[in-house]
């Protein structure tokens, strides 16, 4: 007599690479929506590194001078940062020529 041996199933040892596929989609997406959520809490706590106030003040710690900006914007995607128009370095009295202007 010869026996059969049935196995349930989904009881597979190995995951169909239809399965593999699915679970690779679900981690990028958990990893892009972790990514987003941070970015927000970074934007809204104040916390963003490239906010004007950081950025002129570093300029000013940088170059030893007032530091103006006609325009700032912040850029997220595709890389973080922050894009200044119009800057002007001034180097002692107010009166004097700018020693940069950008």
């Amino acid at each position: 007599m010869s026996s059969a041996t049935a196995t349930p199933p989904g009881n597979n040892a190995e995951a169909s690479p239809h399965a593999k596929r699915g679970r690779s989609r679900k981690q990028i997406l958990i990893i892009v929506l972790v990514a987003i959520i941070l970015l927000v809490i970074l934007v809204i706590t104040g916390l963003w590194p490239f906010a004007k106030s950081p950025v002129l003040q570093n300029l000013r710690e940088a170059s030893d001078s007032q530091v103006q900006v006609r325009a700032f914007h912040r850029t997220y995607f595709p890389f973080p940062g922050c894009i200044l128009e119009g800057v002007v370095f001034q180097h002692g009295p107010a009166e004097a020529k700018p020693l940069i202007t950008i």
